[in-house]
């Protein structure tokens, strides 16, 4: 999950600190890092959390900082582009793993049939063989299908989701605010 490798590092966290809030071994980071593991439900639920009050943090000073109205269209402004790039993103993300989930549905389909096909009592060395590359590939689909993965997913569309509901928030304040601007010209004009 190079996701989590991204995560820290926008965090500024390193693979020590991350596993001490997560209460898990540096180990398992860098296995999730290197995408050998998959990270426990709940680990996935805290870190989700994690990332939720860095950007709440993030967007709330961003909106705070600035006092003049060109300086608020500014800040508005990036912080749209800001969410509707974390917006095309996770998309291609979420596309990522929906596709490999799917290859890995196809493949246990197409290896437990194949699976079943072979003869009850290999004899032959190769048949052995045979046997055991088909259980380390329904492993490994096993894995692109875990619930973990199906975790993933469905976090990354509710991330999704909040990072688009935001950017149509800023926009709809930012159109607002040209808006306003636009009014007190008319009225200038007219007088």
């Amino acid at each position: 999950m190079r996701e989590l490798q991204r995560l820290r590092k926008e965090l500024g966290m390193t693979q020590e600190e991350l596993a001490m809030y997560l209460k898990v071994s540096q180990q398992l980071i860098t296995a999730v890092e290197n995408g050998l593991r998959d990270l426990p439900l709940d680990r996935l639920a805290a870190l989700m959390r994690l990332e939720q009050a860095f950007y709440l943090h993030d967007t709330i000073t961003t909106e705070m900082i600035p006092s003049g109205e060109t300086a608020i269209r500014d800040a508005l402004q990036k912080l749209i582009d800001k969410r509707q790039y974390e917006v095309k993103r996770k998309t291609f993300l979420l596309k990522k793993l929906e596709a490999s989930f799917q290859e890995g549905l196809k493949t246990m389909m197409t290896l437990e049939s194949f699976k079943k096909n072979l003869p009850a009592n290999p004899d032959a060395n190769a048949a052995r063989h045979e046997m055991l590359w088909i259980d380390i590939q329904l492993d490994k689909a096993r894995k692109s299908i875990s619930p973990a993965r199906q975790a993933e997913i469905e976090l990354l569309k509710l991330k999704i989701a909040a990072f688009t509901y935001e950017a149509d928030a800023a926009e709809k304040r930012l159109n607002g605010i040209e808006g306003q601007q636009a009014e007190v010209l008319r009225q200038g004009t007219e007088k």
